[in-house]
């Protein structure tokens, strides 16, 4: 997904009641410009992520990141709302998703869905490129510079884990083992989020981001 630009996401914490919900609607990369000043009109916050591409290159996505409490349904019917006051807004949705607490509840009613985790990352300069082709091997990451923790010595990344078809427990066991070897290898780890992806409406759009 998506992080990168979020500062305060809802679940950085694994014990988030099952009712808090994440909306994320990305539109079109032209309407990145005209994206902020349509969400701040309707209390929307939007945000806007760096992601790193398999041919190298560096693209903006814009989305908005609104928390909302609720059953699935009415999660389901504000992203309605926000997608067509963003149409209203003559920019162009492309995706929706929406992310719950990582819970075995949510998993089990949304079998179709995925975990995903985000882990803060401090890179030194020199280190980048190893970085960059570790991620490469074929590990179903993906990587977004995350640019309010970049420094003169330092790259702010966020990498992005998922998994699809395994237990939360699984999942976080998966996740641990990569937070072992980063932090092995001297990478500093800031925040760590953990969700669970139950609704994606164009799961596909990520296929140029995914460094695989």
């Amino acid at each position: 997904m998506t992080c990168a630009g979020c500062d305060d996401c809802t679940f950085v914490n694994l014990d988030v009641p099952v009712d808090h919900h994440e909306i994320h609607i990305t539109v079109m990369p032209q309407d990145a410009e005209r994206f902020p000043e349509v969400c701040r009109k309707h209390g929307i916050k939007p945000i806007l992520v760096h992601t790193e591409h398999r041919d190298g290159t560096v693209q903006i996505e814009a989305m908005t990141s609104h928390k909302f409490r609720g059953t699935y349904e009415q999660a389901i019917a504000e992203a309605e709302t926000i997608i067509h006051r963003l149409i209203l807004g003559h920019v162009v949705p492309v995706r929706c998703k929406i992310e719950t607490s990582p819970s075995d509840a949510a998993r089990s009613d949304h079998p179709g869905g995925y975990w995903e985790a985000h882990l803060e990352l401090s890179v030194p300069n020199t280190s980048v490129p190893g970085f960059r082709q570790w991620a490469q091997d074929g590990r179903n990451l993906y990587v977004s510079r995350n640019v309010a923790k970049t420094t003169d010595s330092h790259t702010g990344f966020m990498l992005t884990l998922r998994g699809h078809d395994m237990d939360r427990s699984k999942f976080l066991d998966k996740v641990n083992d990569y937070i072992i070897y980063l932090l092995r290898q001297g990478l500093d780890i800031g925040k760590r989020m953990i969700e669970y992806c139950w609704h994606d409406s164009n799961p596909e759009h990520d296929s140029a981001w995914m460094i695989q």
